[in-house]
Formats: C-alpha cells, sequence, structure tokens
C-alpha cells in the first residue's frame, strides 16, 4: 500500500486507534508491536494512545514481519496470554477475538485462530506463551512465517461463522479497499 496503515484515518481515527478503543472495552490490556523506535514514537504521538494504558514495544527483531513483532511483545510482558490483531483490520470484531482468546484457553493449545473463507489468519488470533519457544526457533532458523513455527495439532481452528464476521474482519491492503471505507 506504501503508507503506514496503522495511521490510517476511518471516521476521524487512525485504524490503531480504532482497534484499541474497542479492544480495552474486552481486554485489561493493550500492546502494540512497533517495527522502528520512530515507528514507536509516532505511534505514541496520538492522542487515544498517550491518553490510554495502551503501551508500545519496539521489535527487537528488525526486519522479520509480525512473528519477530510477536515474539517481541511475548518477550517484554508475563501474559500467559494474548490475542492479536493486524493493524490492517479496523472493523475488527473483539467479541470474536475474545471467543479465540478464550478458546484457546479452554482446549489448552498453543494457538486459536481464526479462519475466513477458508483462509486461516495468524494475525487475527489469541497465543499462549507456550509458543514463545516455538517462535523464537523459527526466527532463529530464518522463518518469518507464524503458522510454520507451530504444529497443526497446537493450533485450533476457529471458522467464522456468518458473512458479516467475515466482513468485519476484512484487511485493507490496497488505496481502493481504503477508499471504499471512506
Amino acid at each position: 500500500m506504501g503508507r503506514d496503515k496503522a495511521l490510517l484515518v476511518i471516521n476521524g481515527e487512525t485504524f490503531i486507534e480504532r482497534i484499541f478503543r474497542k479492544a480495552l472495552i474486552w481486554f485489561d490490556r493493550g500492546i502494540i508491536s512497533a517495527g522502528s523506535a520512530d515507528h514507536e514514537n509516532r505511534l505514541k504521538e496520538l492522542p487515544f494512545l498517550r491518553e490510554s494504558a495502551v503501551e508500545t514495544v519496539t521489535d527487537l527483531y528488525e526486519k522479520r514481519g509480525p512473528l519477530g513483532g510477536i515474539v517481541s511483545v511475548l518477550e517484554s510482558t508475563d501474559a500467559e496470554s494474548f490475542a492479536v490483531i493486524s493493524t490492517d483490520v479496523p472493523g475488527a470484531d473483539m467479541e470474536v477475538l475474545l471467543r479465540l482468546y478464550d478458546e484457546r484457553e479452554r482446549l489448552g493449545v498453543k494457538a486459536a485462530c481464526l479462519e475466513l473463507e477458508g483462509h486461516v489468519e495468524p494475525l487475527i488470533a489469541a497465543y499462549g506463551r507456550t509458543a514463545l519457544p516455538d517462535f523464537k526457533r523459527a526466527l532463529e532458523e530464518g522463518n518469518n512465517k507464524i503458522r510454520a513455527a507451530l504444529r497443526e495439532d497446537d493450533i485450533a481452528v476457529i471458522r467464522a461463522d456468518n458473512r458479516d464476521v467475515a466482513n468485519a474482519f476484512a484487511n485493507i491492503n490496497t488505496p481502493k479497499e481504503y477508499e471504499g471505507l471512506c
């Protein structure tokens, strides 16, 4: 897309502010993974994030994508479980994310991911701290893929049960998709 999706604006608020405003209703804590110190500083300038309890963590694993960000967050916190949502999903339904979080704990697996239209979404998911050794090993081996870091039986896949949920988790990846929101 060529632009920082976290800072794109819809209805007067950035994607990242919109996501965390909704998330903090359902979750006790919010942590943003920032790809660099410069990105972290830009995020900290946003009014909502400045005024909320949302924390930011600079990725410790540069240019390793979302997996590097997830490991950086895990290494900065003592949380046993956490939910993950990509910044390019401003319409995220937090009740579904909470369901993933609860299902992961109930089933005792390392991850619970949402399946949308036949695709498993590792950035709409809940993970346990138990996934950290697998994630770190993947990074050490040069693998940046979240799903490749875990065995299939470590992942619960929860299918989106209706079209409204699928629409709520639509990724905004192109200028045309973004314009369709505005």
